[in-house]
């Protein structure tokens, strides 16, 4: 509308808008929920985010992160020519800036003035503009040798980071939920109570089984002897800091120690 755009244009983007929003309907009752809130693991952002979350994209990878900062830069270049001559594809310009301001100020806004909502895994939506700013800026480097040359680079930089840096597929890189609620499930023949601070994560586990992994943080231990321990996620001093405070009554039987997990059993002193 504000680029003179003829009518079919105004009306199936209006439609395609009234779709989105068709389709988030199931999602708002989460969002309503989560929103009450006051607690949440994710840590508040800190005002140089973007570039943090920009750095995270690329897999942590300087080369790679060098080579789209590049294209960037074209980029930049193109949508200042482009915005002096007063070219028509400003719309394309206004539709990517609205785009990354609202994906990343708005839940930095919230998680400033509220409970942090804002985390690089949760921005998948403003990958799409990147990709775009990073593909025209790439297509005005005018030298066909070094245009070509510079993606195979970020496809060999990728795959070196990958392959050997990060050893992505050749060694653990997620918390082992699912192997240290199997050992309780194989474990657990008396059938103690299962308490863990992250009940509703390892009630997945547990989901086609009799037993249920109760909340720690809400539940009341006076009477109970003896019971399970589930840990994961938290780093290892959270998760010492954890068993330490339960020492105080309790005493270590069992410890079972995966990836970034632990299947713990405790009995009253």
């Amino acid at each position: 509308m504000i680029y003179k755009r003829n009518l079919n244009f105004i009306i199936v983007s209006f439609l395609s808008g009234v779709a989105v929003i068709l389709l988030y309907i199931p999602w708002i009752p989460i969002i309503i929920h989560d929103s009450d809130l006051e607690t949440f693991w994710i840590k508040r952002p800190g005002p140089f985010f973007v570039a943090v979350y920009f750095y995270d994209y690329t897999g942590k990878d300087v080369v790679t992160t060098l080579l789209f900062l590049f294209f960037l830069f074209f980029f930049i270049q193109y949508f200042r020519s482009r915005i002096k001559t007063g070219a028509e594809n400003r719309a394309v310009f206004l539709i990517l800036i609205l785009w990354m301001l609202f994906s990343y100020s708005l839940p930095y806004i919230r998680s400033i003035a509220s409970t942090p909502m804002l985390h690089d895994r949760y921005t998948i939506v403003t990958l799409p503009a990147w990709i775009l700013m990073f593909a025209i800026g790439w297509d005005k480097i005018k030298n066909y040798k070094w245009k070509y040359a510079l993606s195979v680079m970020i496809v060999l930089s990728a795959l070196i980071n990958l392959a050997f840096f990060k050893q992505h597929y050749t060694r653990l890189q997620k918390d082992q939920f699912r192997e240290v609620a199997q050992i309780v499930k194989s474990a657990n023949s008396l059938h103690y109570p299962i308490y863990s601070g992250l009940a509703w994560h390892f009630n997945f586990y547990f989901r086609n089984t009799q037993e249920k992994v109760i909340d720690l943080t809400t539940s009341d231990l006076s009477h109970t002897e003896n019971f399970w321990l589930l840990q994961a996620h938290y780093t290892p001093d959270e998760m010492d800091a954890e068993i330490r405070k339960l020492r105080e009554t309790f005493e270590v039987v069992e410890r079972h120690s995966q990836y970034g997990a632990n299947a713990i059993l405790l009995k009253r002193k």
